[in-house]
């Protein structure tokens, strides 16, 4: 199997993880009594739809030929995870509470499958450039 085929595989692999983890692996906290959803059901929504733009990115860059399209690519993934990454740290954030379940479980997550994503790019990136070298 050639090293783009693994990678874009890694990278399919992971969205669909990271698309998952606020509904089925680590899900975020439930409604609240009157039906009102917290802060962090919407960082899931904003997870889900990263997680499928990583999955739809990755099936790109498994079947495109040109390599500065690749490149471009990869870059684009480099960001979306990187905001993947910001969902529940910063930009939407997760219950005030620390011991919620958004906090100990789904945020981590998050945070584990976007760094691995963010790093396996990096990693990409840096073989490309050998490569070319």
């Amino acid at each position: 199997m050639k090293k783009k085929q693994v990678f874009g595989f890694l990278f399919i692999v992971l969205g669909v993880l990271l698309a998952l983890t606020p509904t089925f692996l680590a899900t975020v906290c439930p409604p609240k009594e009157d039906g009102h959803f917290m802060k962090c059901h919407w960082m899931g929504n904003a997870v889900i739809a990263l997680g499928i733009a990583i999955v739809i990115c990755a099936v790109i860059f498994l079947f495109v030929k040109d390599e500065s399209i690749s490149l471009g690519m990869i870059h684009s993934n480099i960001i979306l995870g990187v905001l993947a990454l910001l969902m529940p740290l910063k930009i939407i954030g997760c219950c005030q509470m620390p011991t919620m379940h958004c906090n100990t479980h789904t945020k981590p997550m998050v945070c584990l499958l976007s760094g691995i994503y963010i790093l396996l790019n990096i990693i990409y990136l840096f073989k490309k450039d050998k490569a070319n070298s």
